[in-house]
């Protein structure tokens, strides 16, 4: 049965007298909304997307048994157990490998380095915004007994050019730098456009936004430990706020990791 819709002139419908709009029509559009509430609240929702993380958790046994079946099927010398072994470290591997591009190439490097430094070695971890441009990119690293340096470039393409040059150190594919050193850091209180910041560790440091002259230098971020001096450099666009710039580089710093 439809239900006749009245007017907001109307008589109202509980017999009052008065005009609908006067009377009942807050009260009835007030239950109805909460009504259309409920109705929606009570539809059955869709199940939650699934990571590829979780889907290989519980497909890799059916995986494993059809597709190595096949390949064991026609390659009978190799035993089915170690193809299956292989495959599942494979899977496992490629399902918890959670590095970003470019947290894995300083990761890398940072290996070598401990072999020759002696002071602290950190990485950071939180760099995902710069993994686009570090596809295909590059490392280099320089250490000694009591200083390091790790810096990672990307790959630029000449104007006019489809294909990037390869990679290498210079200052146009330049996009971070960690640097440590054994010697206390300068006095940096004087510096041009240096602003003092606090690290969540509790330390003190220096923040300087990118400087743009006849190029630009970085944003730079320098601090103190017992042992040990550091900066660590970030490419950005000199368009970037100040205060942005800032944000970014104290986010990255607070999540360096140490290597040892």
């Amino acid at each position: 049965m439809t239900k006749m819709k009245i007017g907001r002139n109307d008589p109202c419908h509980c017999g009052s007298g008065q005009k609908y709009e006067r009377c009942c029509q807050e009260k009835d559009e007030t239950a109805e909304r909460t009504a259309r509430a409920a109705a929606e609240a009570a539809k059955p929702k869709p199940p939650p997307r699934r990571s590829l993380a979780d889907l290989l958790g519980e497909e890799i046994d059916d995986v494993c048994a059809a597709w190595l079946y096949r390949f064991w099927y026609q390659h009978r010398l190799v035993p089915l157990a170690v193809i299956c072994g292989l495959a599942f470290t494979t899977a496992v591997f490629a399902s918890t490998d959670t590095q970003s591009t470019t947290e894995r190439l300083f990761a890398n490097a940072a290996k070598d380095v401990v072999k020759r430094s002696s002071i602290a070695i950190y990485v950071p971890v939180s760099l995902q915004s710069l993994d686009t441009a570090a596809i295909d990119g590059c490392v280099f690293s320089k250490a000694e007994r009591d200083k390091y340096a790790i810096s990672i470039y990307g790959r630029v393409t000449q104007y006019g050019q489809t294909e990037p040059l390869p990679c290498e150190a210079n200052d146009a594919a330049f996009l971070a730098e960690i640097h440590g050193d054994s010697t206390p850091m300068s006095d940096l209180s004087k510096k041009r456009n240096a602003q003092k910041v606090a690290l969540q560790s509790g330390t003190s440091g220096w923040f300087i936004p990118v400087t743009c002259g006849g190029s630009c230098a970085p944003a730079t971020l320098y601090w103190q430990t017992p042992k040990a001096s550091y900066f660590f450099q970030l490419k950005l666009e000199s368009k970037v706020p100040v205060a942005e710039q800032r944000s970014q580089l104290l986010k990255i710093v607070d999540s360096l990791q140490l290597i040892r």
